[in-house]
């Protein structure tokens, strides 16, 4: 291979040493480093130096000021090239839109913090508005291939509870909600485990009691490093505190060049922003004086400093200042018990506001109301006019607040544009809405609107346009817990448990089930006073979001709690039936199968009758895998066949996906190895059009099964491992119950065939797999390469097993086709202690069903 031509830092580094006067080796004395490393790195024969070998350099040459940022910038430009794209599925840290001025030394100095072995917590603190967000975004991009697992982003700022945080920070990650806050810990340590990753949460400052859980995190992940942003310390043990200071600001004693001017950081950010405002501005001599005062007065901080500068293409730098002099007295200002920069933040905000018309004035206020942002049509319907019918014209208005960088415009669910204000700006704007009388009226109208949204949301449900609500509700999940809030706070109960109840359905298929159960049983426990029929539907999605996180007898009590409620209306109430598959549900993980089918053969009769395809396609499907489980395989077919057929009539996405995966299984527990692999195949292109991550792990998982089953090891100890990676570990405790005990033996089976060393050699190469390559990888599981090995089989001993002579006994008669009410007639025991042994024996034998364990017993000796 040929000399590669010099790169852009090499055609630098080669200019300065010029420049300095300097041959290579007395720079490679006065650095430390060889003659041959100087050399390469002019000739480009390296990609770029490390910081520290970057810094040396600097030194070295005396390159300071404007040439230091373009060293940097070539150092960074060669970095990204050299860099590969991380393989992750994790929140990467948003791309800034605009050049980070300054802050080179900033940048420097936490990147060392990050890189030594002992420092794993660092805090970025300080006043709002003074660039932390920017900075640890700069910080990640720098560092990202110092971390071999990547750089992960948090966005805290719109959680107000600190017990939502643990759950944010897993849904990033990938990791299934899986209850209380010590089983969630407990996940995500299980999600990291040794991954050397850099996780940076962002606005902890409102959920800093939160700490305890992050310093419990970094106490239990060697390898994992936090970068936190607040304006509040954490005082944690681990905490190292970084201050984030002002931009560095213009010698007020001497008057400055020109030139000199221009290099201050404080002055250079407000003449960047200032020419993205008005492309004919420039410093000169003319309006430096004015343009090095407004930096002063305004500290340096940049927000404060971008907020001015977007009035160059209005006013002066002169006509800024003298507005500036009655708005923003240097040191004075907002409330006194309020720190000195926050005050010198209102002002800046207050001055931006007071610029506006009186009817911008109104809406920005009232805007403040919502988190997260907002579409056209909410601010439209919450902010409303004035009882005369004045007012700005939305579309006006809104295109002067984002001119004036009090809001900013993104793109929402289907493309559809997004407004989002700082939250520092926000808050300045409720102390208004205050001020002037309307929090009240205000909240209320946001809270009715987005209630209002939740409500079409649910009736989407198991239909087709289920994803897209999906989608449009995960983008206000701010607005929607605010919305929460301020029901709860008003007393206004019943309209709680309206939105709890409406939201049920985007937290069980998102995943966000911790939050989901906590606001119902809130509601639920204030609005004892609500219609009955609120009360027993949101009793039922409490009841199932309990069944998903595998809190089985909560299922099954709060289930029976809710057709307790139906039935006080007598008769046949509309919506019992949906009670009714919910405990049929429940009882179905609990391993009562005889009760199950009896609930939901009701369930499906009665959602028949009311033409409800969807609801009755659901209940069937499930019937069927009660039955394929009691070993009526051609009845379980001919339900799941039926099932899909109501499903697919109901153009139901998410009800067709869920079909597909009991058919599958279904299919492979009668051996139809064919069927299972073409069923499982349908059903992972169903979820990645439906956009459920959890299913799409679950089907990974499945085709593992079928790979490790039919001797393809290799392959399915792979998908496992990447299953292990994208979902960070939770697959094993909610995997379904059916699926939990094929995944275990798959396991099993797969570290006997292999031995331990190159079972874990493929799993962690499985751990560094993407999506997409798990994806194809599982699309290569065919019925023809399934059916073209012989089935892969291990033989156990019967004492490997470890059953107990009850369990024996039960087995026997479960081999001879006992039901669980015949085996306890025989044993003179109750039914209930059948069913306790029936799932013991399924859990210990790695089978799913009766036929699989009368199928292990006979091949195993075991009776």
């Amino acid at each position: 291979m040929g000399t590669r031509e010099s790169s852009p830092f090499g055609s630098l580094l080669r200019h300065y040493r010029l420049a300095a006067g300097l041959s290579q080796e007395t720079l490679a004395e006065l650095t430390g480093l060889s003659t041959r490393g100087i050399s390469d790195l002019e000739r480009g024969a390296r990609t770029a130096p490390r910081l520290e070998t970057l810094r040396l350099l600097a030194d070295s040459l005396s390159v300071e000021g404007p040439g230091l940022a373009a060293f940097l910038a070539a150092r960074s430009a060669v970095t990204a090239e050299a860099v590969p794209t991380p393989q992750s599925v994790h929140a990467m840290p948003p791309l800034a839109l605009t050049p980070l001025v300054g802050r080179e030394r900033e940048i420097w100095a936490i990147t060392d913090l990050l890189c030594d072995d002992d420092v794993r917590l660092v805090t970025l603190t300080g006043p709002g508005g003074v660039g932390k967000t920017r900075l640890a975004q700069a910080v990640a991009h720098e560092v990202m291939h110092q971390f071999a697992d990547g750089v992960v982003f948090v966005d805290l700022s719109p959680v107000r509870d600190a017990q939502l945080v643990l759950p944010r920070i897993a849904a990033v990650f990938g990791v299934q909600d899986v209850g209380a806050a010590g089983v969630m810990a407990d996940a995500l340590v299980t999600a990291l485990g040794h991954q050397n990753v850099l996780l940076i949460l962002d606005n902890l400052e409102q959920v800093v009691d939160a700490a305890p859980d992050i310093a419990m995190i970094v106490s239990r992940c060697p390898w994992l490093k936090v970068l936190v942003t607040s304006r509040i310390l954490l005082r944690l043990t681990a905490e190292l505190v970084f201050p984030v200071s002002p931009l560095q600001l213009p010698d007020g004693a001497t008057k400055p060049s020109l030139p000199e001017l221009a290099q201050t950081e404080a002055v250079a950010f407000f003449v960047n922003r200032a020419s993205a405002a008005d492309l004919t501005f420039h410093l000169t001599e003319d309006n430096s004086g004015p343009v090095a005062e407004i930096v002063r007065r305004l500290e340096g901080l940049p927000l404060a400093i971008e907020l001015a500068a977007v009035w160059t293409r209005t006013l002066p730098p002169e006509a800024l200042l003298t507005r500036l002099e009655r708005r923003l007295p240097l040191l004075t200002g907002g409330s006194r018990d309020a720190p000195l920069r926050q005050r010198t933040m209102r002002d800046a905000i207050a001055w931006s506001h007071d610029l506006l018309t009186p009817d911008e004035q109104a809406l920005f206020c009232r805007l403040g109301v919502f988190v997260g942002g907002f579409t056209f049509e909410a601010a439209e319907a919450v902010t409303g006019r004035d009882d005369e019918g004045s007012g700005v014209d939305f579309l006006d208005g809104i295109a002067s607040l984002i001119e004036r960088s009090l809001l900013r415009r993104e793109m929402g669910p289907d493309a559809e544009p997004h407004y989002v204000m700082l939250e520092t700006v926000r808050e300045f704007g409720l102390g208004q809405l205050a001020a002037r009388g309307e929090m009240p009226a205000v909240h209320a109208a946001h809270a009715t609107y987005f209630l209002q949204l939740a409500e079409q949301s649910l009736e989407s449900f198991l239909g087709p346009e289920h994803r897209h609500w999906l989608d449009r509700v995960d983008a206000e999940q701010g607005n929607l817990r605010a919305a929460a809030t301020w029901f709860e706070e008003a007393n206004e109960t019943v309209y709680l448990l309206r939105l709890a109840r409406a939201l049920g359905h985007f937290w069980y298929s998102r995943g966000y089930l911790s939050e989901g159960r906590s606001w119902l049983d809130r509601a639920l426990s204030l609005a004892t006073s609500a219609p009955i029929e609120l009360r027993a539907d949101g009793l039922a999605w409490a009841s199932g979001l309990a069944h998903r996180q595998l809190d089985i007898e909560v299922a099954v009590s709060l289930a029976e709690a809710s057709l307790a409620e139906w039935q006080k209306l007598g008769g046949a109430p509309p919506g019992r039936e949906r009670a009714v598959l919910t405990l049929a549900i429940g009882l179905d993980h609990r391993g009562d199968a005889d009760r199950a089918a009896e609930y939901y053969a009701e369930a499906a009769e009665v959602f028949r009758a009311k033409g409800q395809d969807s609801w009755a396609g659901i209940a069937i499907v499930n019937f069927a895998l009660v039955e394929g489980g009691r070993g009526r395989v051609q009845l379980a077919r001919d339900l799941g066949e039926q099932g899909l057929a109501l499903l697919r009539s109901a153009r139901s996405a998410w009800g067709i996906n869920h079909a597909l995966a009991v058919l599958g299984d279904l299919a492979l527990d009668r051996g139809d190895h064919d069927e299972a692999v073409e069923r499982y195949h349908q059903c992972l292109t169903a979820s990645i059009d439906v956009g459920d991550p959890v299913q799409m792990g679950h089907d990974l998982v499945r085709l593992g099964v079928v790979a490790a089953t039919f001797g393809d090891i290799s392959r399915a100890v792979q998908l496992f491992g990447a299953v292990e990676a994208l979902r960070k570990g939770a697959h094993r405790t909610l995997l379904p119950p059916n699926l939990r005990p094929k995944y275990e033996a798959a396991l099993l089976k797969s570290r006997e065939s292999l031995g331990e060393n190159a079972f874990a050699d493929l799993w962690r190469a499985g751990r560094g797999w993407s999506l997409d390559t798990a994806l194809t990888e599982a699309a290569a599981v065919t019925p023809g390469a399934v059916g073209s090995s012989p089935p892969f089989t291990v033989q156990h001993p019967p004492q490997a097993y470890n059953l107990t002579e009850r369990e024996l006994d039960v087995l026997r008669l479960m081999v001879a086709g006992k039901t669980d009410r015949e085996i306890a007639e025989e044993l003179f025991i109750s039914r209930r202690t059948v069913t306790t042994h029936v799932g013991s024996l399924l859990l210990k034998l790695g089978v799913t069903n009766r036929v699989h364990a009368a199928t292990v017993a006979i091949q195993d000796g075991l009776l």
